[in-house]
């Protein structure tokens, strides 16, 4: 197996960026204008305190369709442009036909039950706290439905109970981090194997995640860094300098400032994560099979 330290694995993923950046952006810009398009669809999306009960479906709906284009569109063409970078670069469109194309209602029958499957993981989780959370609160938590109250009571936390929710969430979830990769390779249609079923590729990210999770959880905790560095240092100099007293001027430089991170700072990271599922499928044979060596 290939040494994926974490040092290695983001010099690998920078070289890669660096040689194949026009590819790899300009689709992660289609993603931006899609992330932009669901946002002015629900533009309170990330402002959880604000939107109303009447508009959890609304939300749901919207993170569901940024979540497949997501797990059933990029990951796939990752994968494709890591593994053959010369070809997708001579042959652009045919490569984003064959991401779209390749298994793809297979692909996004297996990638919605993912889906279903996280927010399962998600709910389970959240319950198990939120019992712990009633007993802390002496049933202060269960007093209202309120959206806002709720939100009002979790703000009100420990930090130390905040962050032991999503560490327990981020190991229970890490176990399925390979699930999304596997999905593209089993049900290609250039695979020469039986493809996995969705148990089946349940199965295999739990077993290749068994030993891997601390690289993806420094890779996870390097993203968080890259994201913290951004958001309170590149992208609030750039909004002091460039803020404008016309409404719609301080919005075009927060687009801007969105939109660069999108191509920078996400590609990486994708580019990244790609690369670590990629060295962990070449080495799991009975997944996916391409003749001759395994892509």
């Amino acid at each position: 197996m290939r040494d994926y330290r974490l040092g290695r694995l983001l010099s690998e993923a920078y070289q890669i960026l660096k040689g194949n950046y026009l590819a790899l952006t300009s689709v992660t810009a289609v993603f931006a204008m899609v992330y932009w398009l669901l946002m002015r669809l629900n533009p309170n999306l990330l402002d959880l305190t604000t939107f109303k009960e009447e508009g959890l479906f609304k939300v749901l709906a919207t993170l569901l369709l940024s979540q497949i284009f997501t797990h059933a569109f990029l990951k796939k063409y990752y994968l494709v442009l890591i593994r053959q970078p010369e070809v997708v670069k001579a042959n652009f469109l045919q490569a984003l036909k064959h991401t779209f194309t390749d298994g793809f209602s297979k692909r996004l029958k297996y990638h919605l039950l993912h889906i279903v499957t996280l927010f399962g993981i998600f709910v389970i989780t959240t319950a198990f706290f939120a019992v712990a959370l009633f007993y802390m609160k002496e049933g202060s938590f269960f007093s209202t439905l309120s959206f806002e109250s709720v939100f009002k009571d979790i703000e009100s936390l420990p930090s130390w109970f905040k962050a032991l929710f999503f560490l327990v969430l981020f190991v229970v979830q890490a176990h399925f981090f390979m699930v999304s990769y596997i999905i593209q390779d089993t049900l290609s249609e250039d695979n020469i194997l039986i493809p996995l079923t969705y148990r089946g590729c349940l199965k295999h990210s739990i077993r290749l995640m068994k030993g891997n999770k601390g690289k993806y959880f420094a890779l996870t905790a390097f993203s968080f860094l890259v994201e913290f560095v951004y958001v309170n240092l590149v992208a609030k100099v750039i909004l002091t300098l460039m803020w404008s007293p016309l409404s719609f001027l301080s919005v075009g430089f927060l687009l801007f400032v969105t939109f660069l991170k999108f191509i920078t700072v996400d590609t990486f990271m994708a580019t990244a994560n790609a690369l670590l599922a990629d060295v962990l499928l070449t080495e799991e044979w009975q997944i996916a099979f391409f003749g001759g060596e395994n892509e």
